[in-house]
């Protein structure tokens, strides 16, 4: 049996690397050699319909969201449907902590602040009260309470929030690799709009985790003037000791 010649090896090197990458592509990608041994790309006309995998099995149910994926007994579970996700641990897996929204007012076991409900009244000055010194503390111990839980909480979304902008940045590339736009603005155009629920994931995330950290900021400014409050009400009781 004679050798392959070279001209030989690398056609079947070409056609190596073209079922490779057509493969990678997820079957949207039409990948074939040329007989001058090109690789010729193109988009198919006929891509995989929705919920079929390439090789035409079935998909699963769930799609298991890079934010929903938590590590349990070095296990990736998807908290969306309880189940475990096949596969190489992704780069980024968020982990539970305890803790609410800080911009929520009460927590489930959390009692109403003391200066919820505020007795000045502008319409009738001269018959309301000034704070007593147990409805500022109570104030302040809700506020500080609201600040350690919702530091807990934001820590988690926004390792939620770098998941899903990880999984749409990479989902983002393979298609923009498999765009047949003529301009690059076309291809990312048809890029995001292959990608749009990864994209939309992503962008409530970021308004999450942006009110999320707005309102821990706006508590520690409450907290600082809580404490002015605090110091005034005790200077004005003890005037009268």
């Amino acid at each position: 049996m004679s050798e392959p010649t070279d001209a030989e090896l690398e056609q079947r090197a070409e056609a190596a690397r073209a079922e490779y990458l057509e493969q990678e592509a997820g079957g949207i990608v039409s990948i074939e050699s040329a007989p001058d041994g090109a690789v010729v790309i193109g988009v198919r006309e006929d891509p995989p319909a929705a919920g079929v995998m390439p090789d035409g099995s079935a998909a699963s149910g769930c799609p298991h969201p890079p934010q929903e994926r938590r590590l349990i007994d070095n296990e990736q579970i998807c908290l969306a449907c309880g189940e475990p996700v096949e596969g190489e641990l992704q780069a980024i897996i968020p982990k539970e902590r305890e803790g609410t929204d800080p911009t929520m007012r009460v927590g489930p076991t959390q009692q109403p602040g003391g200066l919820r409900h505020m007795s000045y009244d502008p319409a009738q000055p001269m018959s309301t009260r000034p704070y007593t010194p147990d409805e500022v503390e109570r104030e302040l111990v809700d506020t500080l309470w609201r600040l350690e839980a919702g530091a807990g909480w934001l820590t988690t979304k926004e390792e939620e929030r770098a998941a899903a902008k990880l999984a749409y940045e990479l989902a983002f590339a393979r298609s923009m690799l498999a765009a047949s736009g003529r301009s690059e603005k076309m291809r990312e155009a048809e890029a995001l709009n292959a990608n749009r629920e990864l994209y939309s994931d992503w962008q409530v995330l970021e308004l999450t985790c942006r009110t999320a950290r707005e309102g821990l900021h706006t508590l520690r400014s409450k907290l600082s003037g809580l404490q002015s409050v605090a110091k005034s009400v005790n200077a004005a009781l003890g005037a009268y000791r």
